[in-house]
């Protein structure tokens, strides 16, 4: 019965896993056992709350995720041209927050403890500075961007995935285009973008269901 019971958490954190990948935290607790192929009952005896859960699914994924982080880092500094490194420390968060989903929104959203928060910034502050730097010199990377300007930057991108992410899995490559042509002291023309706009009836439809609330 044991082993059961461990079965059955290990399938409500992986379906949980999967369905926060692909809609973001206003999945529904009732779609997770579906998915997870238990009952509701069995998610609360094995998580009790909608927050025990999300904790479970933070457990799951944050060792995982924050090295995949670290290595976009060093791919980042790896990089001979110093602007094509920085873009692609950009290009390598995005699309971990599109593969993340979850954990993203768990770590800018929510008050996790003490020792939750210290390697990512322990991450961000071994690395980041660095990559801005070199861009800076470099003279591609507009000199006044500074290292805390980068999560309030990657806050509106995340903000942006979780508006169009229903509509086009793509889109936020669209708005990290137009951030990058921003960051950028100066080019011949603007940037190629990379994703097609939402369309009127897209974006009246994604806005409806950000204000509507979770459900």
């Amino acid at each position: 019965m044991r082993r059961d019971a461990e079965l059955n958490r290990e399938r409500l954190v992986q379906a949980a896993r999967e369905m926060f990948a692909e809609r973001g935290l206003r999945v529904t607790l009732a779609d997770i056992a579906n998915r997870a192929g238990v009952g509701v009952g069995t998610l609360y005896r094995n998580f009790g709350s909608r927050e025990a859960l999300f904790d479970g699914l933070f457990e799951e994924l944050y060792d995982e995720s924050l090295e995949k982080y670290e290595e976009i880092h060093r791919r980042a500094l790896d990089c001979p041209d110093a602007w094509l490194g920085f873009v692609q420390y950009l290009q390598g968060a995005l699309e971990t927050m599109i593969n993340d989903r979850g954990l993203w929104i768990l770590m800018f959203q929510r008050s996790n403890s003490a020792k939750d928060r210290a390697r990512p910034q322990e991450l961000f502050w071994r690395y980041t500075p660095e990559l801005i730097s070199r861009a800076q010199a470099s003279g591609q990377l507009r000199s006044d961007l500074r290292p805390t300007d980068i999560p309030v930057l990657q806050t509106m991108l995340l903000a942006a995935l979780e508006l169009t992410f229903t509509h086009s899995r793509e889109a936020g490559s669209r708005y990290l285009g137009l951030l990058i042509d921003a960051l950028q002291t100066s080019r011949g023309k603007p940037s190629p973008l990379p994703a097609p706009e939402l369309s009127p009836d897209e974006m009246d439809e994604a806005l409806l269901h950000r204000y509507d609330g979770p459900g």
